[in-house]
């Protein structure tokens, strides 16, 4: 456990609040851009890199929905941008998919300041469209969802699959974490900084004599143990579901060698995907699939329609699991 101090909210409203402290820490880190999800124009929010605070306005890393796993751009725009200081703000899965394409990728891990939340969950992108139409204001579902992380979400079934399976909607290893889960967060927001002297970079003095009570870390970690309980019990039916087959590196591979429709979903979303060890005519080395495995974030960007009814997700979480289980 970090630095934890308490952020009040002002007028119930955390989304605000946070933009308020994404501007605190672009103003005292003296940052050149955010990387971060934003509004476009009524549509669901993409992570774009922005160099101006004034769009913060726009931004919200806490809407329900994911179009893509961010790390592979996010990568990107640090590769881009060698000399310029830039903030991540990325979903745990994110964050966890970034880490291991940086020490992949021999990357300076002090080359940004990355910031990270709880995950309230996502909806699967027709759910979520269709919300967004039927709603007054596009930031409603992100209200919604904060308000309800206080009990650990709202109806779990309502998520995307890949959400209902993570038992670890929390960030690690970021500099700047924003604790969601089983907190009020219409009255206040919790902050774990990995190392204390990054108070000086977040600059929020309100927050540096404000500890977190006792009470408030109890109903937190009952809250996290509720879910993962759930979310325990939901891997095992998906488990007791799953072929003999699907449960093995050697069943997924001779899958992704014959189905053309999950080989490519699998190249272009997962940025952790190894695209040179895919041949239809040469099968990959076992120990490949499994470095590869064994870095799954489980963002659930390869969550498939497959035609042959292939679980592609359920397999690759699964194997996953039982492989940094060992």
């Amino acid at each position: 456990m970090g630095f934890r101090r308490i952020i009040p909210v002002e007028a119930q409203d955390p989304l605000q609040t946070v933009r308020q402290l994404l501007r605190s820490i672009w103003d005292h880190a003296e940052l050149d851009g955010l990387f971060l999800p934003v509004w476009q124009d009524g549509n669901p929010p993409l992570p774009i890199l922005i160099t101006s605070p004034d769009l913060l306005e726009r931004a919200d890393p806490f809407a329900p929905v994911m179009l893509r796993n961010s790390a592979c751009l996010a990568v990107e725009t640090m590769q881009k941008f060698p000399d310029k200081k830039i903030g991540y703000v990325l979903r745990p899965c994110e964050l966890r998919s970034f880490i291991a394409l940086q020490k992949k990728m021999n990357l300076d891990p002090k080359r940004g300041i990355f910031i990270s939340s709880d995950c309230v969950a996502t909806f699967p992108i027709e759910d979520f469209n269709w919300r967004l139409e039927s709603s007054d204001h596009p930031e409603h579902m992100t209200q919604t969802a904060l308000y309800f992380a206080a009990q650990g979400g709202i109806l779990p079934s309502r998520y995307r699959n890949c959400c209902q399976l993570c038992d670890k909607p929390f960030p690690e290893l970021a500099d700047v974490a924003i604790e969601l889960l089983g907190i009020a967060t219409h009255q206040m927001l919790v902050i774990n900084l990995r190392k204390h002297e990054l108070i000086n970079t977040i600059g929020w003095k309100k927050f540096k004599d404000l500890p977190v009570p006792d009470e408030i870390t109890h109903r937190r970690e009952k809250t996290l143990k509720r879910l993962a309980e759930w979310r325990q019990k939901a891997q095992a039916y998906t488990s007791a579901h799953l072929s003999q087959d699907q449960k093995t590196i050697t069943g997924l591979i001779n899958h992704l060698i014959e189905c053309p429709y999950c080989r490519e979903l699998i190249q272009e979303q997962c940025p952790l995907f190894e695209s040179d060890w895919i041949n239809v005519e040469i099968k990959p080395d076992p120990n490949v699939i499994e470095s590869w495995l064994q870095t799954c974030g489980g963002c659930g960007m390869c969550e498939s329609d497959c035609l042959e009814g292939y679980p592609l997700f359920k397999a690759i979480i699964f194997i996953s699991k039982k492989l940094n289980a060992r």
